[in-house]
């Protein structure tokens, strides 16, 4: 059996690499309609973002990259050089190309700001209020309230499903800051 070539894996050319169109497209729930947030149904990257396999042009790398950047680069055909794919709905994992352009991190802040959040980031030291668009393993509110000292590893095992010892190990963590690095920037008095 002979071995598929790159351009059999990946037919598919935009810009700077080569990917599988229809695998991809397999993989996006277009359920809602046309003007609603499409999901990813495939691996995501540990923030959240789907992610797809794919080959440079040129080196012949294989990568993985963000389904919705390709998307936007397929909508634009352009590479995206120093730009960013924003999302116009605020969700990370809407992969709907109409809710998609390409922009700044300036205007990516803008969006933000005027959607009632506040910039997170070490510049500022503030922390970003109103609701997250991003899903944590042991939930937002157990991890503050691990690291402000207001849950204890018990209790924490329990609501997680974790024994006594993976518990006491990741709350060591979350306490230390060696996971959930953002929990620095929680404001001082509530520490």
């Amino acid at each position: 059996m002979k071995k598929k070539t790159i351009e059999q894996t990946f037919p598919d050319v935009i810009a700077d690499v080569r990917y599988n169109h229809s695998k991809m497209m397999q993989r996006i729930d277009e359920t809602a309609g046309p003007n609603a947030c499409w999901t990813w149904n495939g691996p995501t990257h540990s923030q959240g973002y789907g992610m797809v396999g794919g080959v440079r042009i040129g080196s012949d790398k294989r990568i993985m990259q963000t389904v919705h950047r390709l998307l936007l680069k397929i909508k634009m055909n352009s590479d995206l050089k120093g730009l960013d794919a924003v999302h116009t709905c605020g969700n990370m994992n809407c992969h709907n190309p109409a809710h998609l352009f390409a922009g700044t991190a300036k205007e990516i802040l803008e969006l933000r700001e005027a959607r009632g959040y506040k910039h997170f980031g070490r510049q500022t030291g503030q922390v970003m209020e109103g609701p997250r668009n991003q899903t944590y393993k042991h939930g937002l509110e157990n991890i503050k309230a691990v690291f402000l000292g207001t849950m204890d590893h018990i209790e924490f095992g329990r609501i997680n499903n974790l024994s006594i010892k993976q518990s006491r190990k990741v709350c060591c963590d979350i306490r230390a800051g060696r996971i959930y690095k953002w929990t620095q920037f929680l404001p001082k008095e509530t520490k």
